[in-house]
């Protein structure tokens, strides 16, 4: 008579993990890529606008004009949301884009004015890019 032999109870070796494919991998590299240029170029319109702040220095609040307060308002609000983008991409974008609205709104009352300039065009960018970097990390 044969000998039965008992099963082993050892633990399968577990199967390794398939490589991610390429797909796989840019999907996850395109919204990182997005966050770190939103940052990015918010942080050097954020320095760039503090230079021309410390070159220039503050004007006294007491000199300015309703118009220019509010300008400065929207300015700040901008300034605010290049801060808080590098904490929330949505917040900081939201906040960038209402105070550029606030700024060009004020501007096209107040003065009449539609074309803000150049800089204003990179602002507005930088907004869409922090928002576009949260739709991205959201996942669609």
């Amino acid at each position: 008579m044969a000998k039965i032999q008992p099963k082993s109870r050892a633990k399968p070796k577990p199967r390794a993990k398939p490589k991610p494919s390429m797909q796989d991998r840019i999907g996850n590299f395109i919204p990182a890529l997005v966050s770190w240029i939103a940052r990015i170029f918010g942080s050097l319109l954020f320095l760039l606008i503090l230079a021309f702040i410390f070159g220039d220095g503050l004007p006294e609040l007491s000199n300015l004009t309703t118009k220019e307060l509010l300008l400065l308002t929207g300015f700040f609000i901008m300034m605010a949301g290049f801060i808080a983008g590098w904490f929330s991409q949505l917040y900081g974008g939201i906040i960038i884009l209402a105070g550029l609205f606030f700024f060009w709104s004020v501007n096209i009352i107040k003065g009449g004015k539609v074309w803000l300039g150049p800089v204003f065009i990179l602002i507005l960018i930088s907004g869409i890019f922090y928002l576009a970097s949260w739709k991205a990390n959201k996942g669609g």
